[in-house]
């Protein structure tokens, strides 16, 4: 069966134990619809037990616009606001991919306190040269943290518009389930 997105809505709308929103696939994102109602199935881990809806807030910018911070900090804070979109969703998570999605958020504080201490610490010293070292230490520390650590406990947003999240990281297991084998391209 393949997605029609120009099909009326149908009562099996977002796969067989899914309610209010269509869920499927584009290519390797699971795409949710922000009405989406999702069946108990962790979205991370394919859990059946100790499954309950939890509500997440996601944010995404343009990739342009993240990287316009590189060359123009101010211009590139005005264009990620610009152009930023924000969803929350009502995802399925069990109890261990909960608690694993709560100790991400807390290491993302912990990287981003590593950078500022970073700069602070390089900032304070007399000598250039620590500066530098300081400062590329801090961000390689942010950087592995947040690929090492963070990505694999959390659900990643590639792109949010008007009506749908679209995510990766999520189980083979659940989006079979959550699109009732729904596919587009």
């Amino acid at each position: 069966m393949s997605f029609d997105p120009y099909a009326p809505p149908t009562a099996q709308a977002g796969g067989p134990a899914g309610g209010g929103g269509r869920v499927h696939l584009a290519g390797s994102d699971l795409v949710i619809e922000k009405t989406a109602v999702l069946p108990p199935i962790c979205i991370k881990c394919g859990n059946r037990s100790d499954v309950r809806s939890v509500a997440k807030k996601f944010q995404w910018s343009p990739t342009w616009a993240r990287l316009m911070i590189v060359f123009c900090t101010i211009g590139g804070i005005i264009a990620m606001l610009v152009t930023q979109k924000k969803a929350e969703l009502l995802l399925p998570l069990c109890g261990p991919c909960d608690a694993r999605w709560k100790a991400a958020r807390n290491a993302t504080i912990v990287g981003v306190v590593v950078i500022v201490a970073a700069f602070l610490g390089a900032r304070l010293s007399d000598d250039p040269s620590v500066f530098g070292v300081a400062v590329l230490g801090g961000i390689a520390v942010f950087v592995a943290l947040m690929v090492a650590y963070v990505r694999p406990r959390v659900i990643t947003v590639t792109k949010i518009d008007d009506a749908a999240v679209y995510c990766r990281g999520f189980s083979p297991d659940a989006a079979r389930e959550m699109t009732g084998y729904q596919t587009s391209t």
